[in-house]
């Protein structure tokens, strides 16, 4: 694969399996799969982690797996989370913007997303 190709890197962590995929961006919109690695999920029950080295363990086979079959290093992967104990907030921020032209900058973007994430989380939550 060439170094200029966009690898897509997927991860979905279950109670009894663990699958990564790595896929290739074609086009605009068009993913194409690569390859995909599978192993039984060990160290979680019923979604939670009750052992983090069988669970670290399990996501390393199914990454090796891949790997191997695609020949493509992972380096990087997005983890879809869910369950009970996932909650997630819309949160909003907002800032002035100075200056003679009133125009944004990247500290005025960094700005407003530190305001935004300045909401509190209850201790049970985090």
């Amino acid at each position: 694969m060439s170094k200029k190709e966009k690898i897509l890197c997927g991860l979905d962590i279950g109670t009894t399996k663990v699958c990564l995929i790595i896929a290739r961006a074609t086009g605009e919109r068009g993913v194409e799969i690569v390859s995909t690695g599978y192993a039984h999920s060990q160290g979680l029950k019923k979604g939670i982690v009750v052992d983090l080295e069988e669970a670290a363990a399990a996501i390393r086979r199914a990454a090796e797996e891949a790997e191997l079959k695609s020949g493509v290093s992972v380096d990087w992967v997005t983890v879809g989370v869910s369950g009970d104990h996932v909650l997630s907030f819309n949160c909003h921020g907002a800032i002035s913007i100075e200056g003679k032209h009133h125009e944004v900058t990247p500290e005025d973007v960094a700005q407003v997303i530190h305001a935004a994430q300045t909401i509190p989380i209850p201790p049970d939550r985090e």
